[in-house]
Order: structure tokens, then sequence, then C-alpha cells
């Protein structure tokens, strides 16, 4: 009867084992800009649902105020046909002018009753008195934007999926290589009077045929490395 203990330990796999865990944390990073990426979306629905509804409304009392003119006009203009000091073409004319304005209004009412639900989604109620979007960036804030838009979670995230790209094409790479480990071992006799044994030596494993799957692999994180890189060159400007 005997005792045994093996440790095995891989001091070489081409750098696969080193890729996976940048790779990992470059993904990791991924998904942290994620967060900032909708939220930032979030913020801007919402200040757009703002706006657009804001901007309906002005225009739905801008048209109220029209409209209250114009069907005044028409009730003037009639009066006038009736006695006959003007032509009943005229009369004619400014009531097709009045229902133009009409289904204007209509057209305006379901642009309002569209805009309200999107103000409803991001603001969770109907909106009562809305004035003008407050003004969430000052005029410094535009120009530091403008400045370091480099560093906007968007880029950073880019930036990011392309290191992690490098990564996997990098432990691809790696997975062609063989791959040399450290194997010791110690077996302990359990009766008195043996000898322990101990032993110690490398390990070497070549995988000298898969079908072509590794060469594949590789082949295919190349070309999405190359997919990022274009992604996030600066394209050019008119």
């Amino acid at each position: 009867r005997q005792r045994q203990m093996c440790i095995r330990d891989r001091i070489y796999d081409g750098g696969a084992s080193v890729a996976r865990v940048d790779s990992a944390q470059a993904n990791l990073f991924v998904a942290e800009t994620e967060i900032e990426i909708v939220a930032n979306k979030i913020a801007e629905n919402a200040g757009v649902a703002w706006n657009d509804l804001h901007n309906l409304k002005a225009r739905e009392q801008a048209l109220k105020a029209l409209m209250a003119k114009a069907e005044e006009m028409l009730g003037q203009m009639q009066t006038l046909v009736s006695s006959g000091m003007i032509d009943k073409s005229a009369s004619t004319s400014a009531e097709i002018a009045v229902r133009n304005l009409l289904l204007e209004k209509s057209n305006l009412e379901a642009q309002i009753s569209a805009g309200t639900a999107s103000y409803v989604k991001n603001f969770g109620g109907v909106p009562n008195d809305l004035t003008a979007a407050p003004s969430l960036l000052t005029a410094s804030d535009l120009t530091k934007i403008e400045r370091e838009w480099s560093t906007s979670p968007i880029m950073l995230q880019s930036a990011a999926k392309v290191i992690a790209a490098k990564q996997n094409l990098l432990a691809a790479r790696g997975g062609e290589e063989p791959t040399v480990g450290l194997k010791a071992g110690v077996v302990s006799p359990m009766d008195r009077g043996e000898r322990t044994n101990f032993a110690i030596g490398l390990e070497l494993e070549w995988v000298l045929g898969d079908g072509g799957r590794r060469e594949a692999n590789t082949a295919a994180q190349a070309a999405r490395l190359a997919a990022c890189l274009l992604y996030t060159s600066p394209s050019p400007r008119d």
C-alpha cells in the first residue's frame, strides 16, 4: 500500500493563458462601459422626448390662435357675402383654408399623443404645463466634450474591444503551439521500512492534427480583429 501525490504546472503554452486573462479583463471593461453608454442613451431619449413634446405643444398653441383668427375672418366674409358686397367664391376659398387648418390640427394632435406616450415612458407621468427643456450642458461643457471626445464611453469601449480581439488572436495562435508543463510527484509507502520515491520532470503536449480547427479559429479571430480596427478607424471627412 502507498500514498501518491502529483503536482502539475504549465510553464509554457505559447502565451495563450495570459492572452485569455487579458481578453477577459478587456471584456469586463467593455461590459462596464456599456452601462455608461446605456445611461447616456436613456438620458438622450428623455431629453428628446421632452424637447419634442414642448415644440409640439408650442405649435398647437400657435395653430389654435391662427384658427381662431381664420374662423373670425370666415364669419366676416360670410356676412359680406350675404349682403352681396363680395362674391361667394372668396368665402369658399376661406372655408377651404379653414378645413386645411382643421386637418393640420388633427395631424398635430396625433403627433402630440405619440409624443406624450414617449414622455410617459421616459418620465413616468403625463406632463403638465411643459416648459422648455432645461439646459443640461453649458458652453464650457460642450467645449470640453469636443476636446475630450476620444475618452467618451463609446470610444473607450471600442478600444477595449480591439484589445480583447488582439488577445483572442494571441490566444488562438498560442493554441497552435505545443505546451510544456512541470510535473512533480511523490510516492510514500504506508509500511515502514520502504523508501519514499520522488520524481520531477517536464511534460510536452502537442496536438499534431485536429482537422484544421485551430487554424480556422485563428483565422476567425484575425478577421474579427480586422473588423474591430476598421470600426474604430476615423472616417474621412469631407
